[in-house]
């Protein structure tokens, strides 16, 4: 089996987004990143309308991004930190329409490691360095110039590791034209781990502390620590030099607290709480998510909470040390990811789940009768404020992204009689959630929306006439109930499955399990003398099943939780007619292999997504059109995989895919050989986001790739088209 990997609709959930000038005009644009996608949005500013300039496939997943803007300059560049093992700078080239890597430095092991920098990205607000660190120990500092033809050069990057630290925020303070500074907020584990015990955990606090790169002598220097009083998770820089007052704020759980150096004294405030909530009255408050503006004459933040609301943060100024922080409440959005505050009187909310949405500041909330929380009022230790929210009014919502994530189930069929498919979803979280009917041209239109008692868990639908028979996991342990005349009676029950059942799928006289770690097991009911359920056959390889759709009676195609898919058949002499050995020793189906049952299944097709799959169905999508496995992200991505007609084809594809691979076209500087096989290697499938972007190479290029392939750019153009067209839309 030989499968092609066709992308329906690309991932619409949001996990990273920045602004600045990265065209170089005084426009702003907004950089998003879409988990394996980098796209460049520009708002109108007179209409509000959001449009897309260009939507690049990295091959890589981006786990931080940043811009960043030499001294001097006035154009934005984009640091990215990937998967790649690898810190690109990007430029955004407006005649040509595309991103260019400018620099791109090699620092580790590709994969997404703990001591590998790219968690975390950190800019010197004055253009001079940057900072780019892992979860664990190693921290890097590049410092940013120009060579005598005014373009980007990069320096060797300059350590800052720390052993036994993790690390869970940092960010570039602003001291002016002083040796750049950085602040991070990390936890030294190495006495709880030596500690079996448990208090040195328990007792383990969590340390601010600032690194300082001397430019004189080339060196990165751990300038100052000290511990905080609560659990921090994310810092906010105050504008330094002639804008304002340098520090940084230390969002933590239920306060927010300035820090400076010098003869500044710690100002601390408590975050406002809701007024009559329903949540439990102990959790604490955070900051999720911050954005800060800044103008000549004033400077602002707008920090978001875990339930959405939005406070506008001041900072009270008396000769360059601050006195006061006051916090009012501004409005209540939906839990984002990223916020975005433009010059031209904007608010873009990237949202964690659901559709992100672009708002027009209307009012700044100095001039109504909203009760402002300071910090310099009186309030007993333990004490906090308390706030009503309400509908926006401080503002105005312009435009709305549409997003399928997350995209939690799926379905294929003509529900409207249309002779063509429709795709119903069930998307989002919560009182957010969606049901969605999709069809091809034509917007995402909510069909119906159900308030249900409680919280389900499964929605199933039930034959009127059935045998009695009930076939339920529960643990790790599968049954078999029948029906009694007061309560159901057990009639059988097999506990070998390793781990814990999270599907069952009945294809004839056979039974697939899942396990949530042990990849898929194949049962056969034993009803004669003893009543039994026998596994006879299972996979070799360990896969956290999310998905399973069913083929054929010996072929599955499975989806886990770390975004590959793979198909597995049986082999064509598996035994699983369930009789004893004839010789009179144990049932054959009792002895195990490898660890397991006696029988193995084998790997037909294995792809890397780069998204977790969550359904899967094998469809058609057009009318007359062949079937295929269309899948769904939790990223809100639809993807199909199609077989081909015939090994013609699939050599054809195969060589495109060679020649596209030798290109390099990942952002990121990820081998996309490496990135589709993530975790195992890929096998029998065609990546077609790549071979589709022969279309928007350059005309030498594209007549480079078909001379070698001894085809002309338009055979090649066409038998892509042909493809899709096949199969889809």
């Amino acid at each position: 089996m030989y499968l092609y990997n066709i992308t329906l609709q690309r991932a619409t959930g949001i996990t990273h987004a920045v602004h600045g000038n990265f065209s170089g005009t005084k426009q702003q644009e907004i950089a998003v990143a879409r988990g394996k996608i980098i796209e460049l949005l520009r708002p109108d500013p007179n209409t509000g309308k959001v449009y897309t300039l260009l939507t690049c496939e990295a091959f890589g997943i981006v786990r931080s991004f940043m811009p960043f803007r030499l001294t001097g300059s006035n154009k934005d560049y984009l640091i990215v930190g990937s998967d790649s093992g690898r810190v690109v700078v990007l430029e955004y080239i407006p005649s040509k329409n595309v991103f260019e890597k400018v620099q791109q430095e090699t620092f580790g092991k590709s994969g997404c490691r703990r001591i590998v920098p790219g968690q975390y990205l950190a800019v010197n607000p004055k253009g001079r360095a940057f900072m780019i660190g892992a979860v664990e120990k190693q921290k890097l500092v590049y410092i940013m110039n120009r060579d005598s033809q005014a373009r980007l050069t990069i320096s060797s990057p300059l350590e800052a590791h720390k052993s036994n630290t993790l690390v869970y925020h940092m960010v570039g303070v602003d001291v002016g034209f002083d040796n750049p500074l950085f602040a991070c907020i990390e936890m030294d584990y190495e006495d709880a781990d030596q500690d079996s015990t448990g208090e040195a955990a328990r007792g383990a606090n969590q340390l601010l502390t600032y690194y300082e790169l001397d430019l004189g002598l080339n060196h990165v220097v751990r300038k100052y620590s000290e511990p905080l009083e609560e659990h921090a998770n994310f810092l906010i820089a105050v504008p330094g030099g002639n804008e304002g007052p340098s520090g940084i704020l230390i969002c933590s759980e239920n306060y927010i607290t300035y820090k400076n150096f010098g003869d500044q004294p710690d100002i601390r405030c408590p975050i406002p709480q809701r007024r009559n909530d329903l949540d439990d009255p102990d959790r604490g408050i955070l900051f999720v998510c911050s954005a800060s503006h800044k103008t000549k004459n004033l400077f602002f933040f707008l920090a978001q909470t875990e339930q959405g609301d939005i406070f506008k943060i001041n900072l009270e100024v008396d000769d360059d040390m601050v006195t006061e922080i006051k916090l009012k409440y501004f409005d209540t959005v939906p839990v984002a990811s990223a916020m975005c505050v433009l010059k031209t009187g904007f608010l873009f909310v990237a949202s964690e789940f659901g559709n992100h949405c672009l708002y027009q500041i209307a009012h700044l909330g100095d001039d109504d009768d909203e009760p402002e929380f300071s910090s310099a009022m009186p309030l007993e230790e333990g004490d906090t404020f308390y706030f009503a929210p309400r509908p926006l009014k401080n503002l105005i919502e312009v435009d709305v992204l549409e997003s399928l994530s997350p995209v939690m189930s799926c379905h294929i069929a003509d529900f409207a009689n249309e002779d063509t498919p429709q795709l119903a979803a069930l998307c989002g979280r919560g009182p957010g959630s969606t049901f969605r009917l999709l069809r091809h041209g034509l917007e995402v239109s909510e069909m119906a929306k159900s308030d249900l008692p409680g919280n389900p868990n499964a929605v199933w639908t039930v034959k009127r006439n059935s045998e009695g028979r009930l076939l339920v996991g529960v643990g790790n342990r599968l049954r078999i109930y029948d029906l009694g005349k007061k309560k159901l009676l057990k009639k059988c029950e097999n506990k070998h499955i390793p781990t814990l059942i999270n599907g069952i799928y009945s294809v004839g006289s056979r039974i697939i399990v899942t396990d949530v770690q042990e990849s898929v097991h194949w049962v056969r009911y034993r009803p004669r003398s003893d009543s039994q359920l026998v596994i006879f056959a299972d996979d070799t390889n360990p896969r956290w099943i999310v998905h399973l759709a069913v083929l054929d009676a010996s072929t599955v195609a499975v989806s886990d939780k770390f975004g590959n898919v793979t198909i597995l058949r049986l082999p064509p002499n598996v035994i699983d007619d369930i009789e004893d050995d004839p010789s009179g020793n144990r049932a054959l189906w009792d002895r195990g292999f490898l660890g397991g049952a006696s029988q193995k299944c084998d790997v037909l097709c294995h792809f890397y997504v780069g998204e977790v799959v969550t359904c899967l169905q094998k469809a058609t999508l057009i009318p007359g059109g062949s079937e295929g496995i269309v899948y769904s992200t939790i990223s809100g991505s639809i993807g199909m995989l199609v077989p081909f007609a015939s090994r013609d084809a699939y050599d054809f594809f195969q060589h495109l895919e060679l020649h596209m691979r030798a290109e390099g076209l990942s952002l990121v500087g990820r081998e996309h050989v490496h990135y589709r096989s993530q975790h195992y290697p890929v096998r029998n499938v065609i990546d077609g986001d790549l071979c589709e972007i022969f279309n928007s190479l350059e005309g030498t290029k594209q007549r480079s790739i078909a001379e070698e392939m001894d085809k002309t750019p338009s055979d090649i153009a066409k038998r892509l088209e042909d493809i899709r067209t096949r199969f889809a839309f």
